[in-house]
């Protein structure tokens, strides 16, 4: 491609660009026509998006619950949320830990699913126990709550303990007020001290 065919290729995009981008309305119209998203808002199958009913869906689970959050956002009808359930029970299925977590979140505020807090705490535990550190810290806010289970504030105290081992910036925190307060553990201020720097 030459200069003056370049200049021209930067017209012909800026014009279509001008046309297409006027208003949210064009702008998805524009990308419906031209094949990225579907009708309702989901990238289709060749960018990543859902399979065409009967086929074989390829995405990974991490996109399924990414996929599945960005439609529960975007369309809260019972519908699309089942769809966005539908992927989420997918990606548990395979292991996916981001999916066991936003389950349980959805069960706790009765998002599709009806309010659960027991088989919420069983997939926030499965997240932990799969190696989540979200999951390890979440779990223990559940423990401590007493939000359904049992309350054993030795057992939230080692999962805020794994979670933060593991990294997670706010268990770190919930294991310094442990410390600090003897919840679970015996106090230890210096510990605490540590844990907070």
């Amino acid at each position: 491609m030459n200069d003056r065919e370049f200049e021209a290729f930067k017209l012909l995009v800026e014009r279509h660009t001008r046309e297409n981008t006027r208003t949210p309305e064009l702008a998805r119209a524009s990308l419906v026509r031209e094949g990225y998203i579907t009708e309702d808002g989901d990238l289709t199958p060749q960018y990543g998006g859902p399979p065409r009913e009967g086929d074989e869906d390829t995405r990974s689970p991490e996109d399924m619950v990414t996929q599945a959050l960005d439609r529960a956002r975007r369309d809260d009808s019972p519908a699309s949320l089942a769809k966005a359930a539908s992927w989420l029970e997918r990606a548990e299925a395979m292991g996916e830990t981001k999916a066991m977590i936003a389950m349980a979140d959805w069960m706790d505020r009765g998002v599709h699913y009806p309010r659960d807090p027991i088989l919420a705490t069983l997939l926030t535990r499965k997240a932990a126990g799969n190696g989540s550190a979200k999951g390890a810290y979440l779990l223990a806010r559940r423990i401590e709550e007493a939000k359904g289970c049992e309350q054993d504030l030795r057992e939230a105290y080692l999962s805020y303990l794994r979670s933060a081992l593991q990294g997670y910036r706010k268990a770190r925190d919930e294991v310094a007020r442990c410390l600090q307060y003897g919840i679970g553990t015996a106090p230890d201020g210096l510990a605490a001290e540590v844990w907070r720097s």
